[in-house]
């Protein structure tokens, strides 16, 4: 239905991608007619399509499911006074939830389900030294909430890790802003506000290499504000973690390159990128 206004009446159409076959999580065959319906809508019902994250707009080109010419990109962007405006005290909220001064906090505010990385997250912390103070929280729900609690309890971390659920969204800003890095661990991703409202709070990251999260993180000439590292890679992430608590200075080294990189997503600059690609179309 989509094509039908392009091709009767000459109306340009724009496909905003939400959505991919990329997506190792969907079932096998949601995957299948998602890359057979991908070079059809790609090529003879639009006019363009919109990719909030450029890695996954080149694996559709690459794929040849949309031409170069129109696939089109408008990075995604945060209110960043709005973000920042009213946030409590990192040691207020560090207290609310019982987190010492010397203890290195973890949050990861995502989905919990099987893409979000959250079961190799905690295989991880399991490897890590029990003499070190280290705390993880998990902000969100999903359908592999009872799994991941299941798992927490299995591997003894139940005094360090914890499943606060579904909270509201000033709550999680307050969260972000007391951790002392923010995890994305993800099997899958494509541009994550999550990342850019830590990056708008002065909350390095770590972050896999999935979607535009690295390059939102560390990629380009500006200073790194986090750390990246491969994805569903247990012994990887466990050494990146083991290093936030080996190496603290390295927590305000990486938070002063995050406010330069905030500002390149700022929701500005996203409202000038979805209009130039609205006026291309015109």
């Amino acid at each position: 239905m989509a094509g039908q206004p392009r091709v009767c009446s000459g109306i340009p159409v724009l496909h905003a991608h939400h959505d991919s076959p990329l997506d190792y999580s969907h079932s096998w065959w949601r995957r299948l007619a998602y890359s057979l319906s991908a070079p059809l809508i790609g090529h003879l019902m639009t006019d363009a399509a919109l990719f909030a994250a450029d890695a996954t707009r080149q694996q559709y080109i690459q794929r040849g499911w949309v031409a170069a010419g129109r696939a089109l990109h408008a990075p995604v962007g945060v209110d960043l006074a709005k973000v920042r405006h009213g946030r409590q005290k990192r040691q207020v909220t560090r207290q609310r939830y019982a987190i010492a001064d010397e203890t290195i906090l973890w949050v990861q505010p995502a989905r919990l389900a099987p893409e979000k990385g959250q079961a190799t997250l905690l295989e991880a912390l399991a490897q890590l030294s029990d003499q070190q103070p280290w705390h993880l929280l998990l902000v969100g729900d999903g359908p592999a909430h009872a799994m991941l609690a299941h798992q927490v309890a299995a591997l003894g971390l139940a005094h360090r890790v914890r499943l606060l659920g579904a909270l509201p969204h000033d709550a999680t800003l307050d969260l972000i802003h007391a951790a002392d890095w923010v995890v994305l661990p993800s099997h899958f991703e494509y541009a994550s506000v999550a990342l850019a409202e830590a990056l708008a709070l002065d909350t390095p990251c770590l972050v896999s290499d999935v979607g535009d999260s690295w390059p939102m993180v560390g990629g380009g000439a500006l200073p790194a504000a986090g750390w990246g590292f491969p994805a569903d890679n247990r012994a990887a992430l466990t050494h990146t973690l083991a290093r936030t608590l080996t190496e603290p200075g390295l927590r305000a080294l990486h938070s002063q390159a995050c406010a330069a990189r905030a500002a390149r997503l700022a929701h500005s600059h996203h409202l000038k990128a979805v209009d130039f690609c609205l006026k291309k179309l015109l």
